[in-house]
C-alpha cells in the first residue's frame, strides 16, 4: 500500500495583522488546491494551524467550511500557540468529519484501515510541554504504514519548553514518517534509522528573520520506498540580498536586473532586504531614497543598507588643503585608529554624511 500525504505546519491563521492574516488565508486556499492537485490522501498540519486560541467565530466558521467542502482527511496536532484547551477552536462546535483532532497529552492514534495507515499524534494542552509527547507505549503494527503528527523541538537538552524530542527516540520508534512542526525554518528530509522526518517550516513567512520560499512536503510513501518533494505555496517571501555596486552607472536598474537573475520568476511577489558593498567615489551621490522609489514599482517591498566603502584617492588627496580635503584625512585617521567593528562602522557612516555636507546633501535629522 501506498499513501501520498501533504505535511504543514506553522501556519498561524487569525494573525493580529489584518493584511497579514489576509495573506494567510490566501495560501491557506493555495495550499488545499496544492493538496488537490497532488492527489494527496491525507493533510497533515503538525501545529500552530491557528495564532492563538482566540479566534473569531468568522474565521472558525471559514475554516470549516473550507475543510469540509475541500474533503480530504486532515489530522491536526495542535501546538502551543493553539493548545488544545477549554476554550480551544478544536473545542468550539462540531468540525467536519474529515478533520481529526488529536485532543489527548499523550500519543493517541486515529486508524485508516482503507489505506493501511495508522496516524500517531499529540496535543499540546497549555502554551508550555516540558515534558516529551514523544513517547510511544506500544508496538507498532508493521502491516500498517505508520506515521506520526507532532509539534515540538527536536532537541537532545530535557531544558526545553516546547515538547523536547530526541533524535534518538524518533530513530527507535521506527515510524514511517514523523511530521514536525514548530521551527519555522524547514529542514531537508532526515532519516534517522528507517524513520524519515522533517520540519516543513512556516507556510507563511512573519518577516525578514524567515527567509526563502515557504511552503509543504508533499510525498509517497510506502514500506519499501518514500519520496518527497517541497511545493511552495505562499506567493510573498522574504529574501535577501548583499550587491557589490562597485563601477556601476546605473544602479538601480543593475539591482533590479541582479534580483530577476537570482530569483527568478515570481521575483515581483517578494520583499526584499538589499545590502550594497563595494566602493564608490567621494563625489559619487548614493541617493537611497531614488533607489527605494525605483523598486517600488517593480518589487512588493525593498530596504537598503548602505555598507558601500568610499574610494578616496590619497595621492590626490595629499595635493589639496581645502577644507574637504582635511576633514577626509581627519576621518580616515579615525577610521584606521578605530579600536572595535562598531567605532570602525561609526567613522566609517561619519565619513559618508561628512561628504553628503559637503554635497548639500545631509540635513539635520540625518543620524
Amino acid at each position: 500500500m501506498k499513501v501520498k500525504i501533504a505535511h504543514c505546519a506553522d501556519l498561524h491563521l487569525e494573525s493580529k495583522s489584518e493584511t497579514k492574516n489576509y495573506e494567510i488565508k490566501e495560501t491557506f486556499l493555495n495550499m488545499l488546491k496544492v493538496c488537490k492537485g497532488e492527489n494527496a490522501n491525507f493533510l497533515l498540519i503538525s501545529g500552530d494551524f491557528f495564532d492563538d486560541t482566540n479566534v473569531s467565530e468568522k474565521t472558525l466558521l471559514w475554516v470549516k467550511n473550507e475543510l469540509e467542502n475541500f474533503g480530504l482527511k486532515t489530522i491536526i496536532s495542535p501546538g502551543n500557540h493553539d493548545p488544545f484547551t477549554n476554550d480551544s477552536p478544536y473545542n468550539k462546535g462540531a468540525w467536519p468529519k474529515n478533520v481529526y483532532i488529536f485532543k489527548e497529552n499523550e500519543l493517541t492514534h486515529f486508524d485508516f484501515p482503507e489505506l493501511k495507515t495508522k496516524i500517531f499524534g499529540a496535543a499540546f494542552t497549555s502554551i508550555y510541554q516540558k515534558e516529551t509527547l514523544f513517547n510511544l507505549k506500544e508496538n507498532l503494527d508493521n502491516g500498517f504504514l505508520n506515521i506520526c503528527v507532532m509539534h515540538g523541538t527536536m532537541t537532545k537538552s530535557s531544558d526545553e519548553f516546547y515538547n523536547p524530542i530526541n533524535p534518538s527516540k524518533i530513530e527507535e520508534s521506527e515510524f514511517d514518517y514523523v511530521a514536525l512542526g514548530h521551527i519555522h525554518k524547514r529542514s531537508e528530509i532526515l532519516k534517522l534509522g528507517k524513520t524519515l522526518c522533517a520540519y516543513s517550516g512556516s507556510v507563511c513567512p512573519k518577516g525578514f528573520s524567515e527567509t526563502g520560499a515557504k511552503g509543504i512536503y508533499i510525498g509517497e510513501i510506502s514500506k519499501n520506498e518514500q519520496s518527497f518533494k517541497f511545493k511552495k505555496v505562499c506567493k510573498h517571501s522574504y529574501e535577501k540580498i548583499t550587491l557589490d555596486i562597485s563601477g556601476v552607472s546605473s544602479i538601480p536598474d543593475f539591482i533590479l536586473e541582479s534580483i530577476k537573475s537570482h530569483f527568478g520568476e515570481g521575483f515581483e511577489n517578494n520583499s526584499y532586504e538589499i545590502t550594497l558593498t563595494g566602493e564608490i567615489e567621494e563625489e559619487f551621490d548614493l541617493d537611497i531614497d531614488a533607489i527605494k522609489l525605483f523598486l517600488s514599482r517593480h518589487v512588493h517591498f525593498a530596504s537598503i543598507k548602505d555598507k558601500t566603502e568610499t574610494k578616496i584617492d590619497i595621492a590626490k588627496l595629499n595635493l589639496r588643503s581645502d577644507f574637504k580635503s582635511l576633514f577626509i584625512k581627519e576621518a580616515l585617521k579615525q577610521i584606521d585608529g578605530a579600536e572595535t567593528k562598531e567605532e570602525k562602522e561609526i567613522a566609517k557612516t561619519a565619513l559618508k554624511l561628512g561628504l553628503k555636507a559637503f554635497a548639500e546633501d545631509v540635513t539635520y535629522s540625518d543620524n
